[in-house]
């Protein structure tokens, strides 16, 4: 376990980082597919080749006040195409535009907890950087109009628990 394996442990810190990789290859194609300008050598929409994630929290005890958990996180996803036939040129604008940019997100927390457990308050943010990322992407060739839908800016929680 990753416990074992560093010399020191730190009493309330976890750390968790996970990861993925996707080689994908069609290996036949419908005529329906191919009518539509599907080819062996695109991969479906939003289907990243790679995924990343990383995340840190650390509980700092407040002895009969309760306890403070700060966690960041931070993700990352590469480049996927918004169209299965992974249409990629857009005349107009000489752009990439079905094809969605790789992004990184930073997320943050602050979590107090009470020294019975009963309640728990906690702040958040998400893309703590304000970072600009696309969801989606549509191109209507025959009418010259492309369009990309924005991802939410920096947002803030709070929230408040009561266990019973």
């Amino acid at each position: 376990s990753l416990h074992d394996a560093l010399p020191i442990s730190i009493a309330g810190l976890s750390l968790s980082a996970s990861a993925s990789y996707l080689d994908f290859k069609y290996t036949s194609l419908s005529p329906d597919a191919v009518a539509s300008l599907v080819t062996y050598n695109n991969v479906p929409p939003f289907t990243p080749k790679e995924k990343y994630s990383v995340s840190a929290a650390y509980t700092l005890p407040l002895g009969s006040y309760g306890a403070v958990t700060p966690q960041v996180d931070w993700q990352y996803t590469s480049s996927v195409y918004s169209d299965p036939a992974n249409a990629n040129y857009d005349a107009v604008t000489t752009t990439d535009f079905l094809r969605l940019p790789a992004y990184g997100l930073a997320n943050g927390r602050l979590t107090y907890e009470t020294s019975n457990g009963l309640w728990q308050a906690a702040l958040g943010v998400t893309n703590l950087t304000n970072k600009l990322y696309y969801t989606n992407g549509f191109g209507f060739a025959t009418l010259g109009l492309d369009t990309r839908l924005i991802a939410p800016p920096r947002e803030f929680t709070v929230s408040l628990k009561r266990q019973f």
